[in-house]
């Protein structure tokens, strides 16, 4: 049997090392893993390729090794590729003992466990945020109906009061105000956790988004300056109101990343997905889509804040709740679209939204307009 060939195409890490864990003889696959030459390896020990956090219980268990005390040890370890990126692996080490106890040496085999630790880390984070989402549709229809109460009785004291000119009656439209901030904060939990009524229709992505702009301009602040820049774009099949919200919640977010003032633009445009894209953002589909771009000159992003800007809760704002974004990634995957981040530290952001197009053949309905909104509140189907 060619021992040899066994050792350099074995699917799993294997080497040879010294007592003292500088490595003698290397395979193939134990230099793809760690990205170096196996001339390069031999010149190097298990610490070397250790993270510095992991060096300690190595050595320890090297030493029970030596001294008798296990016959092998196996641990899950973090690894060092010669890029500095770590590999998650399952090391497992034996003593070989030649008869003449002249020439012990270890015999190691590391099986690289990056890809199983991702999957897991899916798995994880899927049925986390399927637990997150039954806890806020709970939670969001049992407040809803308190809402719904507050709202009516506060909406028909206002009417009897304002008959009467009381002076109480600017207090209880404060309290109905509340109550309804709270209200679209439960309808953003019911989006997040799919539990809100979608009307998907054929609509004029343009007309959905210039629908907003008296209300961004009563939102932003003074020192804000908003480009509007509505190129062709076309029509997309997507719940209106759902869409407003994603302009609106995009805009308030690049608003207050600008807090010494700055520029927001907002604009659109039509483009062809190509395969390349749809391969870096799974999901997309291939075809024409409009895009949605909401960009500021504000502070920028690290890597760390990016990674995380679409989890639920997750916020950097002192009074935030963290489920504005959230909510978007929530809308625009229903939408069958996806989302692309540039965003630099000092440099500003823009966040692109890329919905599917419809057929051009195909009727437009025109957005909402507020007796419809206000009469879908009513029914607690949101806005």
């Amino acid at each position: 049997m060619d021992y040899q060939s066994t050792f350099d195409e074995a699917l799993v890490g294997i080497a040879h090392a010294t007592l003292e864990g500088q490595f003698l003889l290397v395979n193939r696959y134990l230099t793809e893993m760690l990205g170096y030459t196996a001339d390069e390896l031999t010149l190097l020990d298990f610490t070397s390729i250790t993270h510095p956090d992991d060096v300690a219980q190595d050595r320890e268990a090297r030493a029970q090794l030596i001294g008798g005390t296990v016959s092998r040890y196996a641990q899950q370890r973090r690894c060092l590729r010669k890029d500095g990126t770590i590999v998650f692996a399952n090391l497992t080490v034996t003593l070989h003992r030649d008869s003449s106890l002249a020439r012990d040496y270890f015999i190691v085999m590391i099986e690289d466990l990056t890809e199983r630790q991702q999957l897991e880390q899916q798995v994880c984070q899927a049925q986390k945020m399927e637990a997150i989402g039954r806890l806020a549709s709970s939670i969001a229809h049992d407040f809803n109906n308190v809402l719904t109460a507050i709202i009516g009785y506060a909406e028909l004291a206002i009417e009897q009061l304002r008959r009467d000119s009381h002076s109480v009656c600017p207090d209880v439209e404060e309290i109905r105000a509340a109550a309804n901030t709270a209200a679209e904060l439960t309808r953003q939990l019911l989006t997040f956790s799919r539990k809100r009524v979608v009307e998907r229709r054929i609509i004029d992505f343009n007309a959905v988004v210039e629908h907003t702009r008296g209300l961004l301009d009563r939102l932003t602040a003074e020192h804000v300056d908003i480009h509007w820049k509505l190129g062709p774009a076309g029509r997309i099949s997507a719940d209106a109101c759902q869409i407003e919200q994603v302009v609106v919640n995009l805009a308030i977010n690049a608003r207050d990343a600008m807090p010494d003032g700055g520029v927001l633009t907002i604009e659109t445009s039509a483009v062809d997905i190509d395969s390349a894209y749809a391969a870096a953002h799974p999901g997309t589909r291939l075809g024409p889509h409009v895009v949605l771009r909401v960009s500021d000159t504000g502070v920028g992003m690290n890597q760390a804040t990016k990674k995380r800007l679409f989890e639920p809760f997750f916020t950097t704002k002192p009074t935030g709740t963290g489920l504005g974004l959230a909510t978007v990634c929530r809308i625009v995957e229903q939408s069958g679209g996806s989302i692309a981040v540039d965003s630099t530290v000092g440099a500003g952001t823009t966040v692109a939204v890329y919905l599917p197009c419809q057929s051009s053949q195909t009727s437009v309905s025109k957005p909402l307009n507020k007796a419809t909104i206000l009469r879908r509140r009513r029914d607690g189907r949101g806005e």
